[in-house]
């Protein structure tokens, strides 16, 4: 007969996870802090003005903060148009490769036909392909097309270069949905295409706006492409409009801080939209009874 007593094994469990729960919190602090880290000085050093930045060693508090830096990126240099360029850019790119990788990613893990699997490794190598090395192959396409300088440049090879992992992402989840799902869709009446839009859709949201996020985040931080193929404000995305700020004698690093604070707030604002829609897809794909 045992003589442990169930409150001291109860008290010891219950140690045991208090201690694995700090040591957890401490791991996230920890990581979160190196990864802060860069924020925070980029941070103070776009409030700093420009007699500040120069001073050795780095100063953490400083007299005279100013936003001053952030109202000239916004009003007296061309970053609004960047702006405006990269968002157009990145939302067109997610739009089009929902339009043709839903359908790719559905065919590809739903239908059997001839060389399926040699399409599909064939799809995710080009993105395995280093991009420095499709410069001229894509100039030359988009000189012929009379593209160069322009969005629809940077939007047809961003478009090239992410659909192949959209189509990745969805087959993965597509593949995964039990087709007694679309079956009963099929048999209440619907078409293939109402099947897919109206059941299989909805379940695979959580997937579907992963791929988003990748291609939206892939497509705003794109540079190689952005600065080879555009020239002017009229077509520069915000990657490469940064380096104006980069003069031949003297770098503005307090207006280059405020440009990267500024940039990132699009991005994570789309990126928390899409992960409302992420759980709200995770919620839907319940079947009732």
């Amino acid at each position: 007969m045992s003589n442990r007593n169930p409150t001291a094994s109860k008290m010891h469990r219950t140690k045991r996870m208090d201690r694995g729960l700090v040591l957890a919190w401490l791991i996230i602090g920890v990581y979160l802090f190196i990864t802060l880290i860069p924020f925070f000085f980029t941070f103070i050093t776009s409030l700093k003005p420009t007699n500040e930045i120069t001073k050795s060693p780095v100063t953490y508090v400083f007299e005279g903060a100013t936003i001053g830096s952030y109202l000239e990126v916004l009003f007296n240099r061309d970053y609004g148009r960047y702006l405006v360029n990269t968002l157009v850019i990145s939302l067109v790119v997610v739009v089009m490769c929902a339009l043709f990788g839903i359908p790719g990613a559905y065919a590809l893990a739903r239908f059997k036909f001839p060389f399926k699997r040699a399409i599909m490794f064939t799809t995710i190598s080009i993105r395995l392909i280093p991009p420095i090395s499709l410069i001229v192959p894509f100039f030359l396409l988009i000189r012929f097309l009379g593209a160069v300088d322009t969005l629809h440049s940077l939007i047809l090879v961003n478009f090239i270069m992410n659909l192949p992992f959209f189509i990745w992402i969805a087959w993965g989840f597509f593949k995964d949905l039990p087709w007694e799902l679309e079956e009963a869709a099929l048999l209440d009446g619907c078409t293939r295409l109402q099947s897919l839009v109206k059941v299989s859709i909805p379940i695979a949201a959580p997937g579907l706006g992963a791929a988003a996020i990748v291609s939206y985040m892939f497509t705003w931080n794109e540079y190689l492409f952005a600065l080879t193929f555009t020239q002017t404000a009229a077509a520069k995305t915000i990657a490469v409009g940064i380096s104006d700020f980069v003069g031949d004698i003297f770098i503005r690093w307090n207006l280059i801080s405020a440009a990267g604070i500024l940039t990132i707030i699009p991005a994570i604002i789309f990126v928390f939209v899409f992960q409302r829609y992420i759980v709200h897809g995770l919620a839907a794909g319940g079947v009732k009874g």
